[in-house]
């Protein structure tokens, strides 16, 4: 009778993980990152006022912070980026990974896609996702000046480096960003999607999350906007189906019949 009235205590985030950076880093104040006052707020808001607060995170763990975004996300992880820090990795990827993502033209370079896209999509059977294989792009990602562009794995210039962002090309289509906004190119490195979002996520099975201001929606390959933007966040297709976060619930969403959600808490 005891055991069943004893309570299980929830997880404690980031226990037993120590980040593999030096102390005097872990100690800065999370205005140290140099992000946008409402990331900080948002933060500091839930108690996360260190880098070591931040780092002992998995990408997950922040959106169990209330009205936290894709975009916060983004400015987090863009802001670590630039200081050659990662979160905490998750079960499935290795601390190795995340530092080759700072090292521009590298073979095998691992892309954290669409910084922190990965996160909350729908769960698949564990046997049918040890059979996805990650395949390497005909493209790899150069840095001239700060800026980013593409080059073929023979060394030959395919994208011309005047982004301050490029991310994976899914589907044949690239998610680049400059001045702050998001837009796609395509292999022959034109703006086939122009560069009008706040945000925005890699395609798939035709379709990409997108951001005008602090909502979402989804458009195809043609910039038609095919969900409306009223969401707080959204996951990338997979299925036919994604999830999309609003007032703090997610809810399960076939894109053939937007109109019918399945909110899951």
């Amino acid at each position: 009778m005891a055991n069943r009235n004893r309570r299980h205590k929830k997880p404690v985030i980031g226990a037993g993980y120590r980040p593999p950076f030096p102390e005097e880093i872990l100690r800065l104040p999370t205005e140290e990152l140099a992000i946008r006052p409402d990331t900080l707020a948002l933060l500091q808001g839930a108690g996360i006022v260190t880098f070591r607060d931040v780092l002992i995170r998995e990408e997950k763990d922040f959106y169990r912070i209330s009205t936290f975004n894709k975009k916060n996300l983004l400015d987090v992880k863009f802001a670590l980026k630039k200081r050659n820090l990662f979160l905490r990795p998750t079960p499935e990827e290795k601390p190795a990974d995340k530092k080759e993502e700072t090292e521009s033209g590298k073979k095998g370079e691992k892309n954290n896609e669409q910084r922190g896209q990965q996160k909350d999509k729908p769960a698949h059977p564990p046997q049918a996702e040890k059979k996805v294989k990650e395949e390497v792009d005909i493209y790899v990602k150069i840095n001239k000046g700060g800026k980013w562009g593409f080059k073929d794995r023979e060394g030959s210039q395919k994208v011309a480096p005047i982004y301050d962002e490029v991310f994976n090309y899914k589907e044949d289509l690239c998610c680049v960003e400059k001045d702050e906004k998001f837009g796609f190119i395509n292999r022959e490195g034109e703006e086939v999607i122009p560069l009008v979002y706040d945000c925005a996520v890699s395609f798939s099975e035709g379709y990409a999350c997108v951001y005008k201001g602090e909502k979402c929606g989804y458009i195809n390959t043609n910039n038609d906007v095919v969900i409306d933007f009223k969401y707080d966040a959204g996951t990338p297709v997979v299925g036919g189906e994604c999830r999309v976060k609003r007032d703090g619930k997610w809810g399960e969403l076939h894109i053939d019949n937007p109109m019918e959600i399945r909110w899951i808490n």
